[in-house]
């Protein structure tokens, strides 16, 4: 706890006192954040980090409330430990306002700072030196030897994962300036049951033949931490057109041609040689899509492994609904003829994935 509040010196505030306190630090429009999040007319105490500027006052941690803290996270060196000092420090529902600069914002201050031109080659030496080398098993341990204290570039998604991984949940955020402003709330002690996803090839916990849970291959194109925003991310946005979620920010911006072309699928080939999956049949679903799913779809899929390729790709189905129906049509022939079945649709799949009549976006 000492090295959270070693971090700047803060001050504790009375909530009617905090909002010209944000208003002289920041703007409007982020104290307005902090007003919709935090109930201003009542009376708790709020720890409050301002942005710069040394402010002392002696206070009493057993009466913080709220946190708002607008020291930028990025050049937190063990940033899990700091969400997990946050949430140790408030109390049940206590909520914790933090900001970070993200990738996009990144991009935009560079951009800012070095022009339209010179920006280009600063972006892509950027991106290999701090978003390539860190997350290689090969290199990590280097870069974290010469450049554990420099400043850390973290995805909105990845910096959102992490809260919720320690025991938060998501109430919202916004962009302002080229920063973004985040706003939890404690549900929970932090109970490190599970072991967050980093490497470039990880495993994702889905439902097998008969309900099994089992750990399914995957080239990662989603930000580490995403899977602790599934649940978040469903109910904010939805499902697309190919039974996927929709605008989904946890995706990766370079890994458009990875998905097109099905490459970030190839490590599920381990599965099928484990027995886990077949080529073809249902997409593997995590607990969360499972339990969401149909009543008689829920019965029938657990009946056979699930499929490296969906059967929406060999009946180029569109839409959520048409989805479920090339499922249903799957499945009801799988129980009359298995092998037959497999291979019309594995077949069907080739010939419209190679001519790029679907893709696994």
């Amino acid at each position: 706890m000492e090295k959270l509040l070693s971090r700047g010196y803060a001050t504790l505030h009375h909530l009617s006192e905090l909002y010209q306190a944000i208003l002289s630090d920041t703007n409007e429009a982020v104290a307005n954040f902090v007003k919709e999040n935090i109930a201003l007319e009542k009376k708790d105490n709020v720890l409050y980090f301002p942005s710069i500027g040394q402010f002392s006052q002696e206070y009493q941690l057993n009466l913080v409330s709220s946190i708002v803290d607008f020291k930028n996270i990025n050049l937190v060196k063990d940033l899990n430990r700091h969400f997990l000092s946050m949430n140790k420090l408030l109390p049940d529902a206590g909520i914790y306002i933090g900001c970070v600069e993200t990738y996009k914002n990144h991009e935009s201050n560079i951009h800012l700072k070095y022009g339209k031109i010179l920006s280009r080659f600063v972006l892509i030496i950027d991106f290999i030196i701090n978003r390539v080398i860190p997350k290689l098993e090969l290199t990590s341990k280097l870069y974290n030897t010469f450049f554990s204290a420099r400043y850390k570039e973290l995805s909105l998604s990845e910096t959102l994962g992490r809260l919720v991984y320690v025991g938060f949940e998501i109430i919202g955020f916004i962009e302002n300036e080229n920063k973004t402003y985040f706003a939890v709330i404690k549900t929970k002690e932090t109970e490190h049951t599970s072991h967050p996803s980093y490497g470039a090839i990880f495993r994702m916990r889905r439902v097998g033949k008969q309900g099994k849970m089992i750990g399914v291959y995957k080239i990662r194109t989603m930000h580490p931490y995403s899977e602790y925003l599934q649940n978040y991310v469903i109910h904010l946005n939805g499902y697309n057109e190919f039974g996927k979620v929709k605008n989904d920010f946890r995706t990766a911006e370079w890994s458009g041609i990875l998905r097109k072309l099905f490459i970030d699928e190839l490590p599920q080939l381990i599965n099928v040689i484990k027995g886990e999956m077949n080529l073809v049949g249902v997409r593997p679903l995590s607990k969360v899509s499972f339990d969401m799913m149909p009543e008689d779809l829920k019965k029938d899929r657990i009946l056979f492994k699930p499929g490296c390729i969906p059967p929406c790709i060999a009946l180029r189905a569109k839409g959520l609904e048409n989805v479920l129906n090339a499922e249903r049509i799957f499945l009801r022939e799988m129980k009359i003829a298995p092998v037959k079945t497999s291979l019309k649709f594995f077949f069907k799949s080739i010939f419209n994935i190679v001519t790029l009549r679907v893709s696994s976006n």
